[in-house]
């Protein structure tokens, strides 16, 4: 079983167990009083009076899993900072695997060695095992957890509302997944690397309010009637917004993104839509990329969306999250006019 390298600077490594791994292990695990890692990894599951276990045992325990194919040591410039691990669910042969992180340190997070770690290991669970799905699950109170798997390429797929008990509050269970054709979809190049990321035939220009009957015939063209239906209020809101961003093929109006913000603190698109007969040539992504470029600044950035599975995974590419799973989860709410 070979070392799974991640990154040369600085060099954080997967490498199998080995005996000499034992007081490691036992200090963090068991030796530390309250070690900071007990606080975010589950801490339901550690409060209370849990027994430490006997050295012995553990030893017994330890020399079993000494080159377990289903654990590794994290190793950072060499020096053992953590552990991963896996097991496959039940039954067996099934493809559904679970993963396992910890970073014992505290003073190595922050620094992208989990997720390195954890996009590693993710890399060896797909070519070591038959997995068709991974997951991996952790609470509604360790954001950084969340944030890592997300940015290993995971989704949330559960979340259980108030499921733990913790510190006198009740905290939501989440579960993040990735599944096989994901992860390969993600480490295919395009089949042209060299295409350009949108196509020559297309002209953006920003600051530019359309006409209202380019504006119906777009609207129109997605099945966006209810705005149509009311042109006076549609091009009034589209010029009354913060930034608009259009995409022209030639002198047709192919699509459109929209921005209202204070400019200070948040950020929110209104509209962003692709005439479907130019859709899927890297129009949405420019129009989206450029919308917001002059809000870089800007804390939140904001949208509504359709419940398609496509919606989330094209602004999840772009870096959004829906806001249960982001950095403070919380509730949206909304009002609409009669």
């Amino acid at each position: 079983m070979e070392t799974v390298p991640v990154s040369p600077e600085p060099a954080v490594d997967l490498r199998p167990v080995a005996a000499k791994d034992e007081e490691f292990l036992w200090g963090w695990l068991h030796g530390t009083p309250d070690p900071e890692w007990k606080r975010w990894d589950a801490p339901y599951f550690h409060a209370g009076d849990t027994p430490v276990p006997d050295r012995s045992a553990f030893a017994v325990t330890h020399a079993r899993h000494v080159e377990d194919r289903h654990r590794r040591i994290v190793a950072v410039d060499g020096a053992s900072v953590g552990l991963v691990t896996r097991y496959e669910e039940a039954p067996a042969g099934g493809g559904w695997w679970e993963l396992g992180i910890l970073l014992f340190d505290p003073s190595r997070w922050g620094r992208g060695i989990g997720r390195r770690a954890l996009a590693a290991w993710t890399d060896a669970t797909f070519a070591e095992t038959d997995a068709h799905l991974i997951t991996l699950t952790s609470w509604s109170g360790n954001e950084r957890m969340v944030a890592c798997a997300q940015h290993a390429g995971y989704t949330s797929v559960a979340r259980v509302p108030e499921a733990r008990a913790w510190d006198g509050r009740r905290w939501d269970s989440v579960r993040l997944g990735l599944l096989r054709a994901e992860w390969q979809a993600a480490r295919t190049p395009a089949a042209d690397d060299a295409a350009p990321l949108t196509p020559p035939d297309i002209a953006f220009r920003e600051g530019e309010v359309p006409a209202a009957e380019d504006l119906r015939r777009l609207y129109d063209a997605v099945g966006w009637s209810a705005y149509t239906q009311d042109m006076e209020t549609l091009a009034a809101g589209v010029a009354g917004s913060s930034r608009v961003v259009t995409g022209w093929a030639g002198d047709v109006l192919v699509g459109l993104a929209r921005v209202v913000s204070d400019g200070h603190t948040i950020a929110y698109l209104q509209d962003l839509l692709v005439d479907p007969a130019h859709q899927r040539r890297g129009i949405a992504s420019e129009l989206l990329r450029r919308v917001f470029a002059p809000y870089v600044h800007v804390r939140q950035h904001v949208l509504i969306t359709d419940a398609e599975p496509g919606q989330r995974a094209f602004y999840e590419a772009a870096g959004f999250c829906e806001i249960r799973d982001g950095r403070s989860p919380g509730r949206a709410f909304v009002r609409f006019a009669a």
